[in-house]
């Protein structure tokens, strides 16, 4: 495998993850305009869209438009910033960050029995 960076050609996954990346911005579009904005021929931004959506990282709409698909919502939920933060401060996850938005100021959100359940537990969640 040679650097597609020296070789002025572009990798699969380079040209992936523009097209990702110019759905991220338009939110749903068509071929044409993904591949303008992601910088790929119209032929391969079309081939790895179908490849995506078969994969159910992308969907395809009526009328040819394309968007982020279920599979690529499945993987975000997975990400942490770093590994274990969420047994530390459970508010770094994502249904932590859920229980947050939920608080209310006299501390009856589903938060604020979270952070009730810590204390009487001995944890350290502030």
């Amino acid at each position: 495998m040679g650097d597609a960076g020296h070789s002025g050609a572009r990798s699969v996954l380079e040209g992936t993850f523009a097209l990702l990346t110019a759905m991220e911005r338009l939110g749903q579009a068509g071929v044409t305009r993904l591949a303008e904005e992601s910088g790929l021929p119209k032929a391969t931004a079309h081939r790895l869209l179908q490849q995506l959506a078969d994969l159910g990282a992308v969907e395809r709409q009526r009328q040819s438009q394309y968007r982020m698909g279920p599979r690529m919502f499945r993987l975000g939920q997975a990400w942490q910033p770093y590994p274990g933060l969420g047994a530390v401060f459970p508010w770094a996850t994502a249904a932590g960050k859920l229980l947050v938005a939920e608080a209310r100021p006299n501390g009856r959100g589903a938060a604020g029995r979270v952070r009730h359940q810590c204390r009487t537990a001995g944890g350290a969640f502030r």
